[in-house]
């Protein structure tokens, strides 16, 4: 029934976790829909948890031909740190040809000011280099979403800022959206 119901959904994006299998029936019921597997694990918010090499060799291997992989949930700390990261884990899987959304920041993040002190500068130059990744957000808001510029929208401040820095090739993925109150599982 899921697949049916993507079949006629046509959605643009579909995340799986855990399953890559999965992802691989989802993207054969919507063929036009990025489809991209995350791997849930203790530390997927944190650059800390695995160095870019180890997660791709972790991660790599098991990720299906046609499905992007979904590199960091969430992760804060360090900006400039994880920024990097992201590059260096763009780069090992740009070399193999998997498509990656990284990232994958929270809700009104990366913070404005830590764009604007370039602490994201070395991931918006290297999709120039690995134009076949994406940059994932999570875009909620509470109850209007054009009201809301804090919270929604942070892609535009990040265009801003690759425009200005000569950075080219930048794509965004939404992985994460809707309405969200009060972090209850049911506002949205």
């Amino acid at each position: 029934r899921m697949c049916g119901w993507l079949a006629q959904a046509k959605p643009g994006l579909i995340v799986v976790c855990d399953e890559p299998d999965v992802a691989v029936r989802c993207k054969m019921a919507a063929p036009g829909a990025l489809v991209a597997h995350r791997w849930v694990y203790q530390g997927d918010d944190s650059i800390a948890a695995m160095s870019p090499g180890q997660w791709a060799a972790r991660f790599l291997p098991a990720l299906p031909a046609g499905i992007a992989g979904y590199a960091l949930n969430e992760p804060s700390g360090d900006w400039r740190a994880i920024s990097q990261w992201c590059a260096d884990v763009m780069s090992i899987a740009g070399a193999q040809h998997k498509p990656l959304i990284v990232g994958n920041f929270a809700v009104g993040n990366p913070p404005q000011a830590a764009i604007d002190a370039g602490d994201f500068d070395v991931l918006l130059k290297a999709f120039a280099d690995w134009p076949l990744h994406r940059f994932g957000l999570h875009e909620y808001f509470q109850f209007n979403p054009t009201a809301e510029p804090f919270r929604v929208g942070r892609y535009k401040a990040l265009k801003e800022r690759a425009a200005k820095i000569g950075a080219y090739g930048v794509r965004f993925a939404v992985t994460e959206a809707g309405r969200d109150v009060a972090g209850a599982a049911t506002d949205g």
